[in-house]
């Protein structure tokens, strides 16, 4: 999605929690950044992430808006 001179990748969670998604995306075994601090544990994630390399099709925002869906169910007994 671009916005402004920038292009952000916006993709969705599952009920997971964002850290197990980002190393899901990162194809970053599990156990290899437990094995280590969590600074190390950050450098291990931000190192992969800068080679990370995808070809999504370009949204605008507001298409972004369109195809999202709730963000929270406040019907659902749920957090997030």
């Amino acid at each position: 999605m671009p916005y402004g001179d920038i292009t952000f990748y916006v993709l969705p969670i599952d009920e997971a929690g964002v850290y197990a998604e980002i190393l899901e995306l990162l194809y970053i075994e599990e156990k290899r950044p437990q094995e280590t601090h969590t600074a190390g544990k950050h450098d291990a994630i931000m190192d992969k992430a800068m080679t990370f390399e995808a070809d999504y099709p370009i949204l605008s925002y507001e298409d972004g808006l369109k195809q999202m869906g709730p963000v929270r169910n406040p019907n659902e007994n749920r957090p997030v």
